[in-house]
This record gives C-alpha cells, sequence and structure tokens, in this order.
C-alpha cells in the first residue's frame, strides 16, 4: 500500500494542502556478515515508510547458522539510510531479541545502519560502555527478531 495523503490542516481550519507520504510491504532480509553461514537464512520483513521515517520489522525463526561466525549483519532493507554528518553510525532506533547468538550477558543489543547503506549492523553496550559484537554461534535453531526505525 502506498499514497499520498491529503487535506491535512491546523486545529485552527484547514490551511493549506499538505502532503504525507505513505508506504507500506515486504522485503527480504538476509543474514550475512562476519563469515556468514554456508547457506545464509533470509526471511521476509515488513517496512512502513512515513515520509523519510521507515520502520522495518523482521523475524528469523529457527534458522541454522551452521558455518557462520563473526559480527553478524542482515542486508536487503528496502531504503538506504540518510547521509546525516552529524551521525557518525547514522541513525537508529530498535529493539533486539535473540537466541542462540554470542554477546555479553547483560549488555544491551542496538541495531544501527551506517549512513547511505542498507545494511543492519548490531552493537552491544553495558555498564563498562565498551562497544562489542553479537556475533554467530554455530549450529541451528537461532532466532533474530528485529525492530528498527531510521530516516532514508
Amino acid at each position: 500500500m502506498s499514497g499520498i495523503v491529503g487535506g491535512a490542516g491546523s486545529k485552527s481550519g484547514i490551511i493549506g494542502q499538505t502532503e504525507i507520504d505513505y508506504e507500506e510491504g515486504d522485503f527480504t532480509a538476509t543474514m550475512g556478515g562476519g563469515n556468514p553461514p554456508s547457506s545464509p537464512p533470509t526471511t521476509t520483513g515488513h517496512y512502513t515508510k512515513i515520509g523519510r521515517q521507515v520502520t522495518v520489522t523482521f523475524n528469523f525463526e529457527s534458522v541454522n547458522c551452521s558455518g557462520g561466525s563473526g559480527g553478524v549483519q542482515i542486508t536487503g532493507m528496502p531504503f538506504a539510510c540518510a547521509d546525516m554528518p552529524s551521525f557518525t553510525l547514522g541513525m537508529y532506533f530498535g529493539t533486539v531479541n535473540s537466541k542462540n547468538f554470542n554477546y555479553t550477558v547483560g549488555t544491551n543489543v542496538q541495531p544501527y545502519i551506517n549512513e547511505t547503506t542498507t545494511v543492519i549492523q548490531f552493537t552491544t553496550t553495558g555498564d563498562s560502555a565498551v562497544i562489542g559484537e553479537f556475533e554467530y554461534i554455530s549450529g541451528s535453531d537461532r532466532y533474530l527478531r528485529v525492530s528498527c526505525t531510521y530516516f532514508a
């Protein structure tokens, strides 16, 4: 679904025609990065784009990460992250829920998208403020659920 919503106004009455770009759809997310699994898992994600703001959600359910090692990345986001010079890691707001991946217990896993790319990477931070990696543990029965909002 996509389109332009018109006729927005103020509380005191319609001042003019304001158009809001709205789009939603599906995309294919692929697990990669580091040394990706021998058969990189894919899943169908969903996105909503309102103006420049893009929210993506996707779930990798019970996937096989055999042969995978190093930092996890997800490719195939539907829009490139905006070029935002004041941010060193692009723009992100998101949540991650995972099972059977390697990161320090008690840390927060955050998704981020570098400027001008369509690749989600992950960082972990904890009380020591040391940035770490979110990494593969080779094997099956891996879950990764992500919701992330960024600007295109």
